[in-house]
């Protein structure tokens, strides 16, 4: 009941994170929980060799496991968090954020929370074996959320295509909207002639 508890009240604090940030704050959070996981999937056995061989403990589950947390939540508060502020156009930090950003923050913040909870709970099975894999098994947001991590990391990446596509539509329209509304406020050729002879003979009736 706990560790359900606490995966729901960590994914709505994601999930309002991600709205406060709005959707392209949001999205360098999601690149560096993906760079977490893969760090720590290509790192995490030699880790618990280095801290086991290191540490001489014989104990060694809980530190490795806070050890691991530690860095894959470091990882993505720096590359993710950090870089959404820094990689910003400084004209950017003023403006106010749409709805629709806010929304669709909202949910890329609970997929990314799913993400970094899914990598950390599955390390814990791997840490802990049956125990940790029963505990999970007995609180269902957990387990679905490591279960279904392939489906978020697939997900993840669809959501983040369609994002794409549909900025570089909106971008297209908004670019041909811009240049038709340009033209048509342009004065044509033979007013443009014409303003230019009236203002020559008032310069010459002047004189």
């Amino acid at each position: 009941m706990a560790l359900s508890i606490t995966v729901l009240v960590l994914l709505a604090l994601t999930g309002i994170i991600g709205g406060l940030q709005g959707i392209r704050r949001t999205m360098p959070t999601l690149v560096g929980t993906l760079l977490a996981a893969i760090v720590f999937d290509l790192w995490h056995v030699q880790l618990g060799e280095w801290f086991s061989a290191t540490f001489q403990a014989t104990q060694t589950e809980w530190p490795l496991f806070l050890l691991i947390t530690l860095g894959f939540l470091t990882i993505t508060g720096v590359i993710g968090y950090g870089g959404s502020n820094l990689l910003r156009p400084r004209r950017t930090r003023v403006q106010s954020v749409s709805l629709f950003s806010r929304l669709f923050g909202v949910v890329l913040g609970v997929v990314n929370g799913g993400l970094l909870l899914g990598y950390l709970l599955r390390y814990a099975e791997q840490i802990w074996g049956a125990s940790a894999t029963q505990l999970i098994a007995d609180a269902a947001p957990a387990d679905f959320l490591v279960r279904g991590l392939p489906w978020f990391v697939l997900g993840l990446v669809a959501s983040t295509i369609l994002f794409i596509l549909v900025q570089l539509i909106r971008n297209g329209l908004e670019h041909q909207a811009a240049r038709k509304t340009s033209v048509a406020e342009a004065p044509s050729l033979s007013e443009a002639d014409r303003r230019l002879s009236e203002k020559i003979e008032r310069t010459i009736g002047k004189r």
